[in-house]
């Protein structure tokens, strides 16, 4: 089964949290990316930042979790986008 959690918790996470319930977990502002890795989600969707999307994308990523970036721009840094990259 696919799980998921939410990395931010603004406008749109909270709104894909009330639309599609059962976010095994969220990670919001101020709190542990540590924490939130060990909830295991399948899939993680970023709806925070593009700097959340190039400081928490890397480590979940390496945690073996996708990745569904919502901060497209943070993508235009190319180091941002070789740290997010799979490896060849």
């Amino acid at each position: 089964m696919i799980s998921y959690g939410i990395v931010g918790y603004g406008r749109i996470g909270q709104r894909l949290a009330a639309r599609l319930p059962g976010a095994v977990a969220i990670l919001k502002r101020g709190e542990g990316l540590d924490a939130f890795i060990a909830r295991k989600p399948s899939i993680a969707v970023e709806c925070a930042s593009g700097q959340a999307l190039a400081a928490y994308g890397p480590s979940i990523l390496a945690a073996g979790i996708d990745l569904v970036p919502l901060s497209l721009t943070a993508l235009a840094d190319p180091d941002v986008e070789h740290r997010l990259r799979p490896p060849p």
